[in-house]
């Protein structure tokens, strides 16, 4: 099993290091490909969306399911958002259609991705995740875009969320001891140990700090690796004369779903269907 792991850290980090990565990006590619060796991952995002003196709670469930063997359509994922503890987003990929639901609106739109032959398609993952990443709107985009992150293409691949050429500075804390005032919530302070790392990045603009942005690693005993175990993200902006912040973290949980990711799409009681964003797979 260690000769295995070994062997994926080798060729995920030589597939890094081929793509120009820094050594942080390289580390963080790593704990996106110990995820995508794991048959089931659930992602919680859970935050607040602050406008002047209104507090809305944001959350975002995303489950994933796929057997490690698989050679068949059997690709599921699930993304379910909400603001003030409402459903306004959900998103469903089935094994053979993504379908994106507006409950607000009350419509809904599909895209295939699989197909009812028995050869599974060409870029049959990457397409679905293509078309959930299209219908993905607010904080789901983000988780769109890891599960893309993780899952599509032939590697995992981290790519920066704050891109180098935009300003942005970072910072890795790692050993016993280490510590760092997140760059734009000062109360949040991230201590490192032997088991904790963390990766902070930041983006400043005319001399403030706009968004903050940091992987949480823990060390695995099990497979001597480090996994990725929450990312956090901060956000500010002004808009007319009102400061708007966004603050979340999402957690990362394995190897069990929540019961309330159930992969089955039935179109709501006169719910209207609108056209999908672009037409994949099939």
């Amino acid at each position: 099993m260690k000769s295995i792991a070994l062997a994926t850290i080798v060729a995920t980090l030589a597939s890094s290091m081929a793509l120009g990565q820094t050594n942080a990006e390289s580390e963080i590619t790593q704990t996106f490909a110990n995820l995508r060796g794991l048959d089931k991952v659930y992602f919680r995002l859970n935050g607040n969306e602050y406008f002047g003196k209104s507090t809305t709670p944001i959350a975002v469930d995303v489950f994933w399911s796929r057997p490690l063997a698989s050679t068949a359509q059997d690709m599921k994922l699930e993304i379910v958002e909400s603001r003030a503890n409402l459903q306004s987003r959900r998103i469903v990929a089935d094994g053979k259609y993504v379908w994106g639901v507006d409950p607000i609106k009350n419509t809904y739109q599909s895209s295939i991705y699989g197909s009812y032959a028995t050869t599974t398609p060409t870029n049959y993952v990457q397409n679905g995740l293509q078309a959930i990443n299209l219908m993905a709107s607010g904080q789901s985009a983000w988780l769109s875009r890891l599960c893309l992150e993780v899952w599509a293409g032939d590697d995992s691949l981290f790519r920066p969320w704050i891109p180098a050429s935009s300003n942005r500075s970072e910072r890795t804390v790692e050993g016993v001891g280490d510590s760092f005032p997140d760059p734009l919530v000062s109360s949040r302070i991230y201590v490192s140990s032997d088991s904790t790392k963390y990766y902070v990045y930041w983006l400043t603009r005319s001399g403030v700090v706009t968004k903050s942005l940091t992987f949480q690693t823990e060390y695995n005993q099990d497979t001597n690796q480090w996994d990725l175990k929450k990312i956090y993200q901060t956000e500010t902006t002004r808009i007319g004369s009102v400061d708007r912040t966004v603050d979340w973290t999402i957690d990362v949980y394995t190897g069990v779903l929540p019961s309330n990711g159930n992969f089955v799409f039935v179109p709501p009681a006169n719910a209207r269907p609108i056209a999908s964003p672009r037409a994949t797979g099939g």
